[in-house]
C-alpha cells in the first residue's frame, strides 16, 4: 500500500532513509530531472555558442575559439547551415512538450530574466540554442509584459511561445493591461482567439474590467476598440431568466 512517505520529495525520502549523499544528488537536480542551473544544448546544422549553463551532447561538432570568444557547436553534418539564414529562422521555434529535457526550471529563469530586460537577441539565441517548452515560456511572456517589452512579446510569440500565457495564476493580458502595456496587450490580442481575449478571472473579471477598475478606463476602451476592429467581439450578455411555473404571480386587481 502506498503511504505518505512515498508521496514526498526523493531527496526527502532518501534523507529519511540515511542516504544523504543521494539526497544531495537528487536536491541538486530540477524538477524534470535535469542538473540544476543546467540546460541542455539543441544543436543545429550553424555554429551556436556553448555557454557555461549548456550540456552539450554526445557526438556534435566543436569549435574552440582563439580569439577568446569561447566554444561553439553544431551537428555533424555535410549539409551545413548559416546561422542568419532562412533555416536557422525556422528552428528557432518553441518545441513540443514531449522534446523538452526536464531543465523547464532553470531555462524559464533565463528567459524572464531576457524578458523582463527587453534583450531579443538573449531571447533568440536562447530558443535556439534550447529545448524550450511551453512551461519554460509562459514565465517569460508574462515578465515582458510586466514591465512593458513590446519587442519581446512579439518575438516570444512569433517563435511559438503561447498568447494565453499564466504565470502565478495571473494571464499575460492581464499583466499587459494592468500595467499599462498598450502595445504588449494588442500583440496578444493579436494571437488570441475571442474567447481568451474576454476569458474572465474567478471573480468573474475580464482583463479590461480590472483596468477599469484600476481607473484605466480610456486604457481599456482603447483595447477593447483594437479587439473588436480585428474581429474578436465579445461575447453576447446571457439571455435573461425566464419565469418559471413557481415564481410567485402579480395579484390580480
Amino acid at each position: 500500500m502506498e503511504t505518505l512517505k512515498g508521496w514526498l520529495p526523493r531527496a526527502a525520502r532518501q534523507l529519511m532513509s540515511g542516504d544523504t549523499a543521494a539526497a544531495g544528488a537528487a536536491a541538486a537536480r530540477q524538477s524534470g530531472g535535469f542538473p540544476a542551473g543546467k540546460v541542455m544544448f539543441r544543436p543545429h546544422p550553424f555554429w551556436q555558442r556553448i555557454r557555461d549553463v549548456h550540456i552539450a551532447p554526445a557526438g556534435i561538432e566543436f569549435n574552440m575559439g582563439m580569439d577568446g570568444a569561447g566554444t561553439f557547436g553544431r551537428l555533424q553534418t555535410k549539409r551545413v547551415a548559416e546561422p542568419d539564414g532562412e533555416f536557422a529562422a525556422t528552428v528557432t521555434r518553441v518545441v513540443p512538450d514531449d522534446k523538452g529535457k526536464g531543465d523547464t526550471e532553470c531555462l524559464a529563469g533565463l528567459l524572464r530574466e531576457a524578458a523582463g530586460a527587453g534583450d531579443v537577441e538573449e531571447l533568440r539565441d536562447l530558443v535556439r540554442s534550447c529545448y524550450v517548452v511551453r512551461a519554460a515560456a509562459e514565465p517569460a511572456v508574462c515578465e515582458a509584459c510586466l514591465q512593458n517589452k513590446p519587442d519581446a512579446v512579439r518575438f516570444l510569440l512569433d517563435a511559438g511561445a503561447p498568447a494565453d500565457a499564466v504565470f502565478s495564476g495571473k494571464a499575460a493580458l492581464r499583466f499587459a493591461v494592468e500595467n499599462s502595456a498598450e502595445a504588449c496587450a494588442q500583440h496578444l490580442i493579436d494571437d488570441l482567439d475571442a474567447p481568451a481575449v474576454y476569458a474572465a478571472d474567478a471573480q468573474g473579471r475580464t482583463a479590461f474590467d480590472a483596468a477599469k477598475a484600476m481607473d484605466l478606463g480610456p486604457l481599456a476602451k482603447r483595447l477593447c476598440a483594437y479587439a473588436e476592429a480585428a474581429g474578436k467581439h465579445p461575447p453576447p450578455p446571457p439571455p435573461a431568466e425566464e419565469p418559471t411555473d413557481d415564481a410567485p404571480q402579480p395579484k390580480e386587481k
